[in-house]
């Protein structure tokens, strides 16, 4: 109980900190909105020129909006930075004699760090849809589909902390870990929907997907596609499997790290 109320202390020593900081604040709520304005335009044409939709229009535009929320406001996908630069700096060494688990203090950090941000854009941009475009159809929404989505946003935030913790882990053996965030992240955005929803993707597209991590990363996102609950229990079992493999594969990178740092007389 001590050490999660540590964890929480750091987790609000972040939040604190980017409260303080109004004016990054406003230039991403401002980033957001003109990213969302430009993506609505653009999908309200192809819509139109186009013939069968799997997904309706309104529904589309508030998913890829709640992608660029989760994925870019919250920003999970931006852990391996405070990693690597640490390992770069050698501060990482005095994680061998702290009490507290340095990757869950870098995890806190960062949701603290965003969350003021994170929870301004599911304010500010559900707005500028409804002026824009108006509600989505969640007629397909049930109590039991909603609470079943928010074990998948869990489970997908664990996901993706490990998997991006993990890349700026391989700062221990690279000059520079950014080259493979990048193509873990170029790869995240195409397969999690961030600017086509993973519903307008081909069917062979989508059945790829389904079995990678980043289907897992995604799945809260799709809460307002109607065919989503076809393959909800599947998506559960598959995130159980991804969520636990991360964070094994997270473990073992960690230790041998440890090991790479003992060696080295960290």
């Amino acid at each position: 109980m001590s050490q999660l109320k540590a964890y929480w202390r750091v987790f609000t020593a972040a939040a604190r900190e980017d409260r303080a900081n109004p004016k990054r604040l406003l230039s991403a709520t401002i980033q957001n909105v003109c990213r969302v304005f430009l993506v609505v335009e653009i999908y309200r044409v192809a819509y139109a020129v186009s013939g069968n939709h799997t997904l309706p229009f309104a529904n589309a535009m508030w998913t890829i909006a709640l992608c660029f929320a989760f994925f870019l406001n919250l920003g999970i996908r931006n852990m391996y930075i405070p990693v690597e630069i640490e390992i770069k700096s050698g501060t990482v060494e005095t994680s061998l004699i702290n009490p507290l688990d340095w990757r869950l203090v870098k995890f806190a950090q960062l949701l603290g760090k965003n969350s003021l941000e994170f929870l301004v854009q599911l304010i500010v941009v559900p707005i500028v849809l409804l002026l824009m475009i108006g509600p989505p159809n969640v007629a397909h929404l049930t109590p039991a589909l909603v609470l079943l989505f928010g074990v998948l946003a869990v489970m997908s935030v664990v996901t993706a902390a490990a998997l991006f913790m993990t890349v700026g882990l391989a700062a221990f053996w690279l000059n520079d870990a950014k080259s493979v965030f990048r193509i873990i992240d170029k790869m995240a955005l195409i397969c999690c929907g961030t600017f086509v929803p993973l519903a307008l993707l081909p069917d062979v597209m989508q059945q790829i997907v389904r079995f990678t991590p980043f289907f897992i990363y995604a799945a809260p996102t799709r809460i307002f596609d109607p065919t989503a609950e076809r393959a909800l229990i599947p998506t559960i079992i598959s995130g159980v499997i991804w969520t636990f493999g991360m964070l094994a594969i997270c473990e073992f990178v960690w230790r041998r790290a440890n090991k790479k740092m003992e060696v080295n007389g960290g």
